[in-house]
């Protein structure tokens, strides 16, 4: 018990380096340490709460300095609503110049909106098709995307291939 206990303290002691460093880079400019930091905020890693807000600023920062995986991560926020107000149309296009950047995880979301049809999107299968096939493709230059998204972008391509879609 006493191992298990100092294990997780010195995981803890590690989390809170990695997180005092990233933010102290960040603060610096460091795009990289920008998005890792969003990330941890996002997703409540490495000891810290999940802040969505937190997570947009810096996904934000990161992309105003030309980070393409931030910049897709603050399109999605915008286009979503996710730690800012929704504004659709700034998303669309912050996304849309991230997977023309090669960020798999821009294209899975433009995939994901004809798919559904999100946010005011219309349902629109060869845009679907063309957004998902190229975040599935692994030819991207920045190759970011969940395993969970994969699966779901290559299940929605499945049905886009059989001219069905969910709404």
């Amino acid at each position: 018990m006493a191992d298990t206990w100092k294990e997780r303290m010195a995981e803890k002691r590690e989390s809170d380096s990695k997180v005092k460093r990233w933010k102290e880079r960040a603060e610096k400019g460091e795009t990289d340490a920008m998005y890792l930091l969003a990330l941890s905020h996002h997703h409540g890693d490495y000891g810290l709460k999940t802040n969505e807000e937190e997570a947009y600023k810096w996904y934000k920062k990161g992309s105003d300095a030309g980070n393409v995986y931030c910049m897709a991560a603050a399109g999605e926020c915008l286009i979503f609503g996710i730690g800012t107000a929704a504004n659709v149309s700034e998303g669309l296009v912050l996304t849309t110049l991230a997977a023309e950047r090669g960020s798999t995880f821009a294209c899975f979301t433009l995939g994901e909106c004809y798919y559904h049809g999100l946010s005011g999107i219309r349902n629109d299968i060869e845009k679907a098709k063309f957004w998902l096939e190229k975040a599935v493709a692994k030819d991207c230059k920045y190759d970011h995307l969940a395993g969970e998204c994969v699966r779901k972008a290559r299940r929605w391509l499945a049905k886009c291939n059989g001219s069905v879609l969910e709404t």
